[in-house]
Formats: C-alpha cells, sequence, structure tokens
C-alpha cells in the first residue's frame, strides 16, 4: 500500500497550534507523511518548522465582527487568494501520483476555512477537530461537509450534526506526567494567562503579593508566565519580590513547569483545561470575558464540576478573592481535587483520531 499523505492546518494561539503540533507528531511517527499549513511568519509556522515539519504559507484573514466595509472586502479578497493558492497546491500534489494529499485535518478558526474549502472542492476527505465547549463559527460552518468532527468537550455536540461526531478529547504535547507531588511548603503555584499572557492575572498576582507578602512567604511560591508582550511591565512591577514569585516571559518547558506545580492560576483556554486534567493540577480558573460563546467558561465547568478547581469569573476577580481561594485550599481539599481530576483526565486523542483517519482514507 502507498504510503499515505496528510496536510494538518492550525493557527493562531497556542489553544489550536499544540494540539495540532501533537497529532502532526503522532502522525509521523506511524509513517504518515504530514505537511503543516498556516499563516506566513508567524507562531505556527515557528512551532512546526522548529519541529521539523515541512510547512505551506498561505494567505487567509479573520472575519469581520464589525461594519467595516474595507476589512470585509481585505477578508474576502485574502481569503479567496489563499484557496486558489491552496487548490493549486492540492492540484499539483495530485499531479504526482503517490505524493497526492490523501486527507486534511484542520483545527479550527479562521485559518482553517481556505485549506478545508480547497480540499472539498477538490475531492480530498475533510477532518475537523473542535477544541472548546462552544465550537467557533469555521468549524461550525465547515462541519457541514467535513467527514469528521473530533470533539475535545462532549458538549460541544450538540452544535453539529451528531452522528458526524466522534470525542477524542484534546492532543497533548506530552507522553508522560510523573508522579503526583506530596504536599508540603512552599507550595508551587503555577500562574499562566495562555500563550500570549494576561495582564489582569499578572496585575492582580502582584497586589495579592504586594498586599499578603508576610501570609505568602514560605508557604507559596509562584512561577508567572507573564506572556512576552508583557514580561518587562511585570518584572518590574515585582521587583523586590523575587523570593516569592519569578517572572518567565514564557515557559519552554511546558512539562517540567506541570511536574513540579501543585496549583494552577490560569485562564480557561481548551489547551490550558486539558493539560492541567491531565497532569491533575487542582487550579483556580478565571475565564476571559473576550473569549466567543464564553467558550473559557464552559471549558472550565467540567473541572469545577468534576470538583478539581475553582472558577472566579472575570468581572469579580481581584487580588484579595486570589488570596482567599488559595487559603482555602487546604491539604484535605487538594488531594481530593487531585483524586477528582483523575477521574476525568483523557488521554491519547492523538491515537483516536489517527485511527479513524486512517481506516477513512484506505
Amino acid at each position: 500500500m502507498a504510503k499515505k499523505n496528510g496536510m494538518i492546518v492550525a493557527g493562531g494561539t497556542g489553544g489550536h497550534v499544540y494540539p495540532a503540533l501533537a497529532t502532526a507528531k503522532y502522525f509521523r511517527k506511524n509513517d504518515i507523511d504530514i505537511v503543516c499549513a498556516g499563516r506566513p511568519d508567524s507562531f505556527e509556522k515557528t512551532t512546526f518548522e522548529s519541529s521539523g515539519f515541512k510547512y505551506l504559507s498561505f494567505r487567509c484573514y479573520k472575519f469581520p465582527r464589525g461594519i467595516n466595509i474595507f476589512e470585509y472586502m481585505y477578508s474576502i479578497i485574502n481569503n479567496i487568494l489563499g484557496l486558489c493558492n491552496m487548490v493549486a497546491y492540492m492540484f499539483s500534489r495530485r499531479a504526482l501520483g503517490d505524493r497526492k494529499i490523501d486527507f486534511v485535518l484542520c483545527f479550527g478558526g479562521y485559518i482553517s476555512v481556505p485549506a478545508a474549502f480547497a480540499a472539498f472542492l477538490t475531492g480530498i476527505p475533510v477532518y475537523l477537530h473542535e477544541q472548546n465547549s462552544y465550537p467557533g463559527l469555521a468549524n461550525r460552518l465547515l462541519s457541514l461537509f467535513a467527514d469528521k468532527v473530533f470533539l475535545a468537550f462532549l458538549e460541544s455536540k450538540e452544535h453539529f450534526i451528531p452522528e458526524n461526531t466522534l470525542y477524542s478529547g484534546n492532543p497533548l504535547r506530552f507522553t508522560s506526567r510523573g508522579k503526583a507531588l506530596e504536599y508540603e511548603y512552599p507550595l508551587s503555584v503555577f500562574v499562566m494567562g495562555g500563550s500570549l499572557g494576561s495582564r489582569i492575572l499578572n496585575e492582580n498576582v502582584y497586589k495579592m503579593v504586594r498586599d499578603f507578602s508576610e501570609e505568602l512567604h514560605g508557604k507559596y511560591f509562584f512561577h508567572l508566565s507573564s506572556g512576552k508582550r508583557y514580561y518587562e511591565e511585570t518584572l518590574k512591577l515585582f521587583k523586590g519580590y523575587e523570593n516569592i514569585v519569578k517572572v518567565h516571559a514564557y515557559i519552554d518547558n511546558m512539562k517540567e513547569m506541570y511536574q513540579k506545580s501543585h496549583i494552577m492560576v490560569c485562564r480557561g483556554g481548551a489547551t490550558t483545561v486539558s493539560e492541567l486534567m491531565y497532569f491533575r493540577k487542582p487550579s483556580i480558573i478565571i475565564p476571559g470575558d473576550f473569549a466567543t460563546g464564553d467558550h473559557q467558561r464552559k471549558n472550565a465547568l467540567k473541572v469545577k464540576n468534576a470538583g478539581g478547581g475553582v472558577i472566579i469569573c472575570e468581572k469579580d476577580f481581584n487580588s484579595s478573592i486570589l488570596y482567599e481561594v488559595l487559603e482555602d485550599l487546604d491539604k484535605k481539599k487538594y488531594l481530593q481535587m487531585v483524586n477528582n481530576l483523575v477521574m476525568i483526565s483523557k488521554v491519547a486523542a492523538e491515537k483516536k483520531i489517527y485511527q479513524v483517519i486512517v481506516d477513512g482514507v484506505r
């Protein structure tokens, strides 16, 4: 049987890109040739290429939310150009016979639209993965002609044709989670506002440290991933508090950071929620009010309802509430949360995705 060739499309934030990368690596390990695709000069380009994947850049542009006619025209033109680019690429691969693209797997967002339409127009099977509890517009639209929609959260099933969905979980970039930490002081608290950082988390952790430094000292140590764009300002904020907080612009070794952390303070992005479930980390989740369809809060509800974490709405979030919730998390509650997270940690999503796609394109 000829070797299969696939395309994986993702872009934007780590919430889309990291599950796509984990899946691409699994396909490659199982002798499927993968080309990854996304925007030029982008986060996804750097991420895929640094992992050794061939990368195809194409033009695309987000769908405008307002009524700016010029932005609409710019979006339409760029997406049509991207569609033409992808159609030409797929036809050129088909002309090479055994190098033709056998499937396209998209991980949501506007970046998926030109690639998925191009695959549909050229007769290539289209597969989607939805990372969130509430799907975005792109995946809802593309699902109308997708061969299968893989779900990270069962709650999103109602937004698709039910018989065309499969609960896979969220592909993760880790293959082992390590041993559970003992509950002993100082507790290590990992604060992360997603791959881009969060100013509201940075500032409120600072206010908490400033106002309760004596109470926190010796009991907690914070690793704060500020995001590269907020790094310099956040570093200045915490000057003089280095005995309580270490500020990181970005965490390159996420596995190590998860393994050495007792508690997480984080946003409710799909990848973050899936990873904290995998590593079984009791968490304080502050969903972003900006999230489409309130999807960050809906993602976080899976953890809260299982008894693995606490949700604080962004409008209610402040340094005093954060301190109170941390202090309330005693040893008994902490260990119970860890045990509760064991029950909902889903693994090997990429294996399930791989099997369904390979069986479908034989």
